[in-house]
């Protein structure tokens, strides 16, 4: 950063009264000496960086990726100062190809890296601006010059270049130009233009940018963090009432509130009233309504005293059910027909018979797929119960999970 020798002046006096009694009247040591020849060629392929960053940076980290990010191999990263790195690569082609592609993000953060100046100290290196490149959207076809696009984006920041690409060997082209923007104002979503009488809206995203303020605008800081505009949840439920958003990014392809605003209709949509008629249209046949009947409740069952026993004259004999025999397939002429088949001629265009399934196997103790006969209930109201007071007479009841067993 140069300055003025008027300004060299009030620096040095503001500096003297400052020190005060600790000033002395000896002159100013001047150095003349030059810097070493090698210090110097290796100065000049190195990068000074800085992280826009306010939590702390693990260094071997932020090495090992932006390794990756820039594809070059044993790029030194060294901290000097809080905040500030010293890039060197292995030669100048890369270095200028890191610088000029850029910016750069680590973990979401801009990485400002600015070129070596002689005889400037680290704190003196200028990272109030960084390079972006800026995508513009709305400009007529016959107007999409570098000159236009140039006076286009003017107000972003200073133009550095200007390309107008076609996008995969299409018609539609893309316009971009590179500016460098100023990290202490806050970003420009678009601009309004008067061309022939015709008002039109340019819409402006900004590619790889980085993490900033959805309520001022400026690149560094969340909205939760802003010092200028207090943040509101409820602001940002609602995406009309934001000036910025994710909009402004290139990679989101989103237009922002302001083009739907000047473009899209607000006119609200046609409402209709829906109608039932009053008859159905011809083709429709009307069921007649069958009329309901009420069933027939059935009186209640009168209520028996108790330690009462009631006796049929022919006790009940309970038999334990049995399924239903599986039924059986006539193996014989199927394996017949099968055996009098094989190895005869042009047997590949007779029709295959059907496959024979198997009967399955039951198993009286596992699940069952035909369901036991139920039994009344009702009919043990009327069957004596009758104790066995002696052990051999005691039945032995089997179960799925527990075969009868023999005493």
């Amino acid at each position: 950063m140069a300055y003025s020798s008027q300004e060299e002046e009030a620096r040095l006096a503001a500096l003297c009264s400052r020190l005060g009694r600790l000033w002395t009247p000896k002159p100013i040591e001047v150095w003349d000496d030059e810097a070493p020849a090698a210090k110097l060629e290796e100065c000049k392929l190195c990068l000074i960086g800085k992280i826009l960053s306010t939590s702390t940076v693990n260094l071997p980290a932020f090495q090992h990726t932006m390794n990756r990010i820039w594809r070059t191999d044993n790029v030194e990263v060294s901290q000097r100062e809080e905040g500030l790195y010293v890039v060197k690569f292995n030669s100048e082609a890369e270095k200028q190809r890191v610088l000029e592609t850029g910016p750069w993000l680590f973990s979401n953060n801009l990485v400002i890296l600015k070129p070596w100046t002689p005889n400037t100290p680290f704190h003196c290196y200028d990272f109030t601006c960084s390079a972006f490149w800026v995508q513009v959207f709305g400009l007529p076809l016959e107007r999409c010059t570098p000159q236009l696009v140039s006076k286009a984006v003017s107000e972003v920041g200073k133009v550095l270049e200007v390309r107008i690409e076609s996008k995969d060997k299409s018609p539609i082209r893309v316009v971009r130009a590179k500016v460098e923007l100023s990290l202490s104002e806050p970003l420009k979503p678009g601009k309004l233009l008067r061309i022939a009488g015709k008002n039109i809206w340019l819409d402006f995203r900004y590619e790889r940018l980085p993490h900033y303020c959805y309520s001022c605008g400026i690149i560094g800081h969340y909205a939760s963090y802003c010092k200028d505009i207090p943040y509101e949840d409820t602001k940002f439920d609602s995406r009309d009432q934001l000036y910025y958003g994710q909009w402004l990014r290139a990679d989101v392809r989103e237009h922002s509130p302001f083009w739907q605003a000047f473009y899209e209709s607000t006119t609200p949509p046609e409402t209709f009233e829906e109608t039932v008629p009053e008859t159905p249209p011809s083709g429709q046949l009307l069921l007649p309504a069958v009329p309901y009947e009420i069933p027939q409740q059935t009186p209640p069952m009168e209520a028996r005293p108790t330690q009462q026993l009631h006796s049929s004259p022919e006790p009940m004999v309970l038999f334990p059910s049995h399924p239903a025999p599986a039924q059986q397939h006539d193996y014989s002429n199927s394996t017949a027909e099968a055996s009098s088949s094989k190895k005869t001629k042009h047997s590949h265009l007779r029709a295959k018979p059907n496959p024979i399934k198997k009967a399955k196997r039951f198993l009286p103790y596992h699940s069952r797929s035909i369901p036991l006969d139920t039994l009344d209930e009702s009919l043990l109201l009327d069957t004596p119960i009758l104790e066995a007071p002696r052990a051999k007479d005691w039945a032995v009841v089997a179960c799925p999970t527990k075969p009868p067993m023999d005493k």
